[in-house]
C-alpha cells in the first residue's frame, strides 16, 4: 500500500502551485514564477526561507553550497523551474537538497509547460519516526 508523505502540506503547497500557473501561464521566467510563489506564501502565511544556503559535508573539502529556491514548513524543499521539461539532472539536484538535508520531501514544479509539470522527491533516508 502507498501512501502520500505530508499529504496536507503537500495538497496545500501544490494548490497554491496550480493558483500560479492558472494565473500566469507559461511564458514568464522563472524569476517571475518564483516571485508569484513567494507572493502566495506571504498572503497565506506560510512559513518559509527563501533561497537558503545548505552546505555539502564532504570530508574537509570546500565545495560550493546548494541553494535551492525554497524551504517550506520547514519539511518540503520547492525547486521551481521554467523549462521544456523537468530532466534527470533537477531530479539529481533535488535528491543531493534532501540528502544534506535531511528533509523528508522535495518538489520540483515546472511552470514551462502549458500544465503544471511537478516531480515529489521522496527522502529515502528520512527519520522516519518524524516524518513517517
Amino acid at each position: 500500500m502507498s501512501y502520500l508523505i505530508l499529504p496536507q502540506e503537500s495538497y496545500k503547497l501544490m494548490g497554491m502551485l496550480f493558483e500560479v500557473h492558472n494565473a500566469m501561464g507559461p511564458i514568464y521566467e522563472e524569476k517571475h514564477y518564483v516571485d508569484a510563489v513567494e507572493a502566495i506564501f506571504k498572503r497565506e502565511g506560510v512559513n518559509y526561507i527563501r533561497e537558503k544556503r545548505i552546505k555539502l559535508h564532504f570530508k574537509n573539502l570546500k565545495v560550493p553550497n546548494f541553494i535551492p529556491d525554497f524551504i517550506v514548513w520547514d519539511c518540503i524543499i520547492l525547486d521551481i523551474k521554467a523549462k521544456r521539461y523537468i530532466q534527470l539532472s533537477d531530479i539529481r539536484q533535488m535528491s543531493r537538497y534532501i540528502k544534506e538535508t535531511g528533509l523528508p520531501l522535495g518538489i520540483i514544479a515546472n511552470f514551462k509547460r502549458k500544465k503544471l509539470e511537478y516531480k515529489r522527491i521522496i527522502n529515502p533516508n528520512r527519520n522516519k519516526n518524524k516524518w513517517s
